[in-house]
């Protein structure tokens, strides 16, 4: 009877246990989890920016779409990196911040061009990442997270091509083939 009993609460315990314990989540759940934190950590900053320093009004309306759809995806992002144990950083990763650092250097026209260029890299980048995610990844909430935020990237980057056409999307006009950051680069005359 007390060997049953025993193996009844051994069994019982266990069960709460594994209810207790996190899904499973490699090592590309978790780096997915911080690298899209800090994306959305430098997309609300960049966003604050444009909202502030951006000349051209759809910039600045952009500025506004880009902190509110970060901040929704971000608190996702933390509720699932909570129950996963993954730690998440305090702030963007640091080519994030020199990134906005040169670009916040700029005014008028020159910051427009270089926020726009610098948003539509960024939201490619990040759906390159949803896409590795999906392939790569074992945790079902991290997919889904990837999963939810391919449209909203997605029509980020459709507003930002409808306004500001190929500079956005495929470098400074009349220079094809060079990449949007080489180009920014190159404005900075480095």
């Amino acid at each position: 009877m007390i060997a049953l009993s025993v193996a009844a609460v051994t069994a019982l315990s266990g069960t709460a246990a594994s209810a207790a314990a996190p899904p499973d989540a490699n090592e590309q759940d978790r780096r997915f989890l911080v690298q899209t934190h800090q994306d959305n950590l430098a997309g609300i900053t960049a966003g604050k920016a444009a909202i502030d320093k951006g000349r051209d009004r759809d910039v600045r309306a952009l500025g506004k779409r880009l902190v509110a759809d970060h901040t929704k995806l971000d608190a996702e992002v933390r509720q699932v990196a909570q129950r996963l144990a993954v730690t998440l950083p305090a702030e963007p990763t640091t080519a994030q911040r020199i990134q906005y650092n040169r670009i916040s250097a700029r005014s008028g026209d020159a910051f427009d061009w270089a926020w726009l260029s610098v948003a539509a890299v960024d939201r490619r980048t990040a759906l390159a990442r949803g896409a590795r995610e999906l392939a790569e990844g074992a945790s079902p909430q991290v997919k889904r997270l990837a999963t939810s935020a391919k449209p909203v990237l997605l029509k980020h980057l459709e507003l930002l091509r409808r306004h500001s056409g190929s500079s956005a999307t495929a470098g400074e006009p009349g220079k094809p083939g060079r990449t949007t950051s080489e180009t920014v680069v190159t404005r900075e005359g480095r």
